[in-house]
């Protein structure tokens, strides 16, 4: 089978995965959150988005038939829970927020129905999970975190370290490794490599950077950690990082910063060219700030990253762009820096 994804930079490749592979990860996702077969999906937009057709093939593979959301809007949303009655959701962070921003300003109604969420594409931003509770009542959320290429690696939930991107998968082996390959100390950030019956075979069109070794691990460029608990903790991509005065800094902690301080997951830091120091950072947020929370904001990544790994900028942007899959145009909102 071939599978299309472009993540958040919109330059699609394709790649070729087995029809074991896609059973495989069905089997892991149902065995981790345990539903009946017969349980009714309903999917939040397009099924261009990755997580969206993996949710479509999911269910019919149970022989079921999802309730698609699309096009999308948050009335027609809770219009159809109600009709529909689904019990387990398929939705990325930026449709989730737009459901809450709804829920809030239109005192909507619950959807009691729901019993699963299985949220991927992006993390959730932790002060909001309170709120989708309050919307799901009944719903335990399962963040997962995986790409293409690997499918399922970890599965978040509730009990999980917040910090984390959940529990290693069933059948799912990790390596954390240093750049020449050497194996690092359990909590110490290395490259991640991993090794499943859920892998792609190979790419077909398009760019690809994998790397493969001898006993069938591959890395696609994500660098975190393993607690001794088998949870996950991802920092970032070894390719999301840019180099200032001539040190190499990763962008993804300071954006999980920024996100947390602000609350809200549209925060994209991007490096702009300077003549002195190579490079120098800007954040663009959908959020307007007064100068006293720009200071306040600019202290906190100074204290955590140092004075320069902290950006000198930040953009407003109102309009938050977005991809059809419902990923953050990065590379609209990096044109918005650029000289």
């Amino acid at each position: 089978m071939i599978c299309f994804t472009a993540g958040s930079n919109g330059r699609p490749k394709a790649i070729i995965r087995s029809y074991e592979s896609w059973i495989n990860s069905f089997k892991v996702q149902q065995e981790t959150i345990q539903y009946p077969s017969n349980t009714l999906s309903m999917i939040v937009g397009q099924c261009s988005h990755s997580l969206h057709f993996f949710g479509l093939m999911e269910s019919l593979y149970r022989n079921m038939h999802p309730v698609v959301l699309d096009p999308f809007t948050p009335k027609k949303f809770f219009t159809i829970c109600e009709n529909t009655l689904p019990k387990l959701l398929y939705i990325t962070p930026v449709h989730l927020g737009l459901l809450l921003q709804y829920f809030k300003a239109f005192d909507a109604a619950p959807v009691h129905s729901l019993r699963y969420l299985i949220v991927g594409g992006a993390s959730v931003d932790a002060s909001a999970l309170e709120n989708v509770q309050l919307m799901f009542p009944n719903a335990v959320i399962h963040e997962f975190f995986g790409a293409t290429e690997t499918s399922y690696i970890s599965i978040k939930t509730p009990n999980c370290p917040q910090d984390s991107v959940g529990k290693l998968c069933s059948g799912v082996a990790v390596r954390i490794l240093d750049a020449n390959q050497n194996p690092l100390p359990v909590g110490q950030i290395g490259n991640i490599w991993v090794q499943s019956n859920q892998l792609f075979i190979r790419t077909v069109w398009g760019e690809d950077a994998t790397l493969f070794d001898d006993n069938g691990f591959i890395h696609i460029g994500d660098m975190g950690y393993v607690d001794k608990n088998h949870h996950l903790y991802f920092v970032g991509r070894n390719n999301h990082q840019v180099t200032i005065a001539g040190k190499n800094i990763l962008l993804s902690p300071i954006e999980k910063c920024i996100q947390d301080h602000l609350k809200t997951s549209e925060v994209v830091v991007v490096s702009v060219a300077d003549s002195l120091k190579e490079n120098r950072l800007s954040i663009l947020t959908s959020l307007s700030l007064n100068k006293k929370q720009q200071r306040a904001l600019f202290s906190k990544i100074r204290l955590e990253f140092g004075a320069l790994a902290t950006p000198k900028t930040i953009v407003s942007v109102p309009t938050w762009p977005l991809l059809a899959s419902g990923k953050t145009n990065r590379i609209l909102l990096q044109k918005l820096v650029s000289p």
